[in-house]
């Protein structure tokens, strides 16, 4: 687009001054033509009244000579020319004056033409470039409209589907509402954050009536893929060892190592023991979570990578098992069983299964045995051991020992026999010690008498309330001869402590009671609506298995659960 060029303003219009002066030039014209009328008037007058006035002066003045009339009349011819020269020199004068203005005003004018020639130019050529912009903005705001028109349908028809779908989503939310109604709740075991700051990621071992079943990988073990010796080897702790080895590497456990929970439903007595039978390597580092038939499990997702890990390990570790019962079929294959299969098995009073001539009920009998002496209970059976008829109240869970549960009382001697003290089960899940006299043999547990005898049962526990939930946790103990050691906990802030018992173990039982007690003072809170019930993992030195016996007897009922560690 051209520029404009912009028109030079001029001072002022000559068109009224050229009227005025038109009108002027008229004006003088007639008034000469008068003048010069009255000149000819004057001209031919007699001489009479010329010279009238000379009359009157005559007497001072001479008179003149005699006028010539042809030398006037010439006189007077040249003089009306001279002026009409000058007329018209003046009127040619004029005319040119107003030719050069005329000129210059045909010039302006002339060029004031171009210019708007010029911008007219300027003007047609803008006025085409704003038709083609109003034909393009007008196309594109069709297009814009037609746009607009067609995604105002697609969000009409948007609407709709969403409409529909939350039509159906409502109905479907309403089927579920309805379905979650009726469907049991699931619940979801949490690992317990401790005062310090630990937090440790539980592996999720549930035993049921299908067997020992790894979750959330759902893989089984059943008690066919224990055939050997219940060491490192054993399928269950290949997978435990696999889980934390993949962890580590993942970096899912933090800095802290995992521990395994054992979930335990009504069926799942038999499971429970070989699972605690398996774990050598981790005797004081597991926890147990006692869950009804009725309650449902929500485990976190599984790993396929995780999964597929754990059933090359637990198959490694069967076939390295099979081997070793086909090398040794005597050692392993007992009872019932042939062709590489165990023999028929039975819940010990300290955890795991061990084999038995028996028939299929025995393991069954010895968790009634468990139960019976958990409930307090007695119950006769033939050739005069402990035994029970039956679970107290209908609990399953007895045999391992419900938490806040009373102490087990002793079971009733057969001919002959000695009363046997039937160990409590703590709240970790294993059964406590216990012993069976022989005929005429001492106490199995000791010759001291309980100090519950006198104060009651769970003496020693701190916070402890009538309906709680016990949580266990170990507590490492060094016996010798003449002393008890505390030991501190690994991360702990209570240091260890050591018990002087020289001469009278019995006297330093409060001594020893407190000291424990501090201990799991630095474990912080219980969880709500429970307490601690320490698990004594006790190590005896040389000189310490009197000691021993008797810290064994003394403790009995205290609420404190005696184990003696693996040496």
């Amino acid at each position: 687009m051209k520029r404009r060029r912009h028109k030079s303003p001029l001072g002022m219009s000559l068109f009224p001054f050229l009227a005025v002066l038109i009108c002027t030039m008229g004006a003088l014209i007639v008034l000469l033509v008068l003048v010069v009328e009255q000149a000819r008037v004057y001209a031919a007058a007699p001489p009479a009244a010329q010279t009238a006035p000379a009359f009157e002066s005559q007497r001072d003045v001479p008179a003149p000579p005699a006028p010539n009339p042809v030398q006037e009349q010439l006189e007077q011819q040249k003089r009306e020319q001279e002026a009409l020269r000058e007329q018209l020199a003046k009127q040619r004068d004029e005319h040119l004056w107003r030719k050069g203005i005329l000129e210059t005003e045909r010039q302006a004018k002339l060029n004031e033409l171009a210019e708007s020639r010029l911008e007219l130019g300027h003007l047609e050529d803008h006025i085409r470039q704003l038709e083609q912009q109003w034909k393009q903005l007008k196309s594109e705001a069709q297009l814009l409209q037609n746009r607009q028109n067609d995604q105002l349908t697609d969000q009409r028809q948007r609407v709709q589907e969403l409409e529909q779908q939350r039509r159906q989503l409502e109905q479907q939310l309403q089927q579920r509402q309805l379905e979650l109604q009726n469907q049991p709740k699931s619940y979801a075991v949490l690992p317990y954050e401790t005062i310090n700051g630990t937090r440790r990621r539980p592996i999720y071992i549930e035993c049921s009536g299908r067997g020992i079943v790894l979750q959330p990988e759902q893989i089984v073990l059943t008690a066919q893929d224990f055939q050997g010796p219940d060491s490192s080897g054993n399928p269950l702790d290949a997978a435990l060892r696999t889980i934390r080895e993949y962890w580590q590497e993942t970096g899912v456990l933090e800095g802290s190592d995992p521990y395994p929970l054992l979930l335990v439903r009504p069926d799942g007595v038999g499971a429970y023991s070989q699972a605690r039978e398996s774990l050598g390597a981790w005797d004081d580092e597991f926890g147990y979570e006692l869950v009804g038939d009725e309650k449902n499990l929500a485990y976190p997702e599984s790993d396929p990578a995780l999964a597929e890990r754990v059933r090359q390990a637990v198959a490694l570790a069967k076939e390295r098992q099979q081997a070793l019962a086909r090398a040794m079929p005597k050692a392993y294959n007992s009872g019932a069983g042939g062709g590489g299969s165990v023999g028929a098995m039975k819940a010990s009073p300290n955890g795991g299964f061990v084999p038995v001539n028996g028939g299929r009920d025995e393991v069954q009998a010895e968790a009634e045995r468990m139960l019976a002496g958990q409930a307090g209970v007695p119950s006769v059976s033939p050739g005069g051991s402990a035994g029970a008829a039956g679970a107290a109240n209908g609990n399953e869970y007895a045999a391992l020992g419900a938490a806040g549960g009373t102490g087990g009382a002793a079971g009733a001697a057969g001919t002959g026999g000695a009363a046997g003290t039937g160990g409590a089960a703590g709240a970790g899940g294993a059964a406590g010690a216990s012993g069976a006299g022989g005929p005429g043999g001492p106490n199995g547990a000791g010759s001291a008498t309980p100090i519950a005898n006198q104060r009651g049962s769970n003496w020693a526990l701190l916070n402890h309330t009538v309906g709680a939930t016990g949580w266990s946790r170990p507590v490492q103990i060094l016996c010798l001869r003449d002393r008890l050691v505390v030991l501190q906990e690994k991360g702990g802030r209570e240091p260890s402590r050591t018990v002087m018992t020289p001469n009278n173990l019995q006297s330093k039982m409060d001594e020893f009671a407190e000291h424990v007690r501090k201990h799991v003072e630095d474990w912080g809170s219980p969880p709500p609506n429970g307490y601690w019930k320490p698990m004594l993992f006790v190590q005896v030195g040389p000189g310490g298995e009197s000691a021993f016996a008797e810290l064994q007897s003394l403790l009995t009922n205290s609420g404190f659960e005696i184990r003696r560690a693996k040496q």
